[in-house]
């Protein structure tokens, strides 16, 4: 998976920027809402950014769409998504209808 410099979520354009994150081990991503960015853990392996970066799409979407979702089930969510994309090769450029 190809991350992006910039993401487009809700008519908002999101910068997303590596930078180490020392708050919590458990943590490695970031959405910023006030800053309009996500921030990924450089020292983390690209499977885990991949992971991380889906996750932080799906929490950008639950909160400008106020969706509701708890931070457990985005989790889940995020991580199954995530295998299921990348262990089946689904990649949608080039789809046409």
């Amino acid at each position: 998976m190809t991350i992006p410099d910039k993401l487009k979520i809700g008519g908002l354009t999101l910068d997303v920027v590596y930078k180490k994150i020392v708050a919590d081990r458990n943590n490695f991503g970031e959405m910023s809402f006030m800053n309009q960015t996500i921030t990924i853990d450089p020292d983390i392996k690209q499977d885990k950014r991949e992971d991380t970066f889906l996750h932080e799409i799906l929490e950008a979407i639950n909160h400008y769409y106020c969706i509701g979702l708890e931070h457990d089930n985005l989790t889940v969510l995020g991580r199954v998504l995530y295998q299921v994309l990348r262990d089946n090769e689904i990649d949608f450029r080039g789809v046409r209808p």
